[in-house]
Parts: C-alpha cells; structure tokens; sequence
C-alpha cells in the first residue's frame, strides 16, 4: 500500500501514549486542515509527505503545506527520494525547486535512484533533532 500522506498526532512531552496516525487525502489541503483543526491545542504534529509521487510524476502542494505548517506549527517532514538531485537549482528537490526548503524540518532522501550508490539520509537543524 503507497500513503501518500500522514498525519501523526503526538502527546505532550510527559505523555506518550496517546498517538494518533492519520491518512489526508492525496494532495488535498482542505481535508489535511479539517484534521489538524481538529487537534487539540498544544498537541504536537508531523506531517509526512513525498515530495514527487513516483506513480503519478505530480508534486506535493508544499506551498500549501508550508502555509498550513504556518497557521498550525506542525513539523514538515518531506521525502525527496524521486526529486534529489532532479528537481531544484541545485538539485535540492522539489522543495528547493517550489522555494520552500527552509520551511521543511526534516528532508528525507535516498542515494539509490538519482545518485546511483546506497544509502539515504534523513537531514534536519540540531533543533529539530
């Protein structure tokens, strides 16, 4: 099964058994918003999304996720696994590509497809990690 997008839904620091996982719609920033409306205030979130959906070749709304990270203060976590070092000036992504990079608090990549080794890497400010 290909998830094309999540919602995970944390406790307070000091709890940690209540999680919650939810699935959005694919690419449809109204239904992401009614599920983060949704969450209490306080409760932290991550969302995870691919940047370029493999199956389809179409790109995450990560203007639209940016905005709605801006009015709701979740983390953005974005796989670039189909876009490193395809998309992007510098071949930063589609997040680099969309200008949005710095917004996103964890990137996510592999080395196997557009660099041709093993490996991935999953990159972040010290303050997120």
């Amino acid at each position: 099964m290909m998830v094309r997008g999540l919602v995970r839904l944390h406790a307070p620091h000091h709890q940690h058994a209540d999680t919650a996982l939810q699935v959005y719609r694919h690419n449809d920033m109204g239904h992401l918003e009614s599920l983060l409306a949704a969450v209490p205030s306080g409760t932290r979130c991550l969302v995870i999304t691919d940047s370029l959906f493999s199956m389809d070749g179409d790109f995450a709304d990560l203007r639209g996720l940016v905005a709605l990270k801006r009015r709701y203060g979740f983390l953005l976590a974005v796989d670039e696994a189909h876009a490193t070092l395809v998309c992007g000036a510098n071949g930063g992504g589609a997040a680099e590509l969309m200008g949005v990079g710095p917004d996103v608090d964890v990137h996510i990549g592999t080395l196997s497809k557009a660099v041709g080794a093993q490996g991935g890497f999953v990159a972040c400010s010290s303050q997120v990690r």
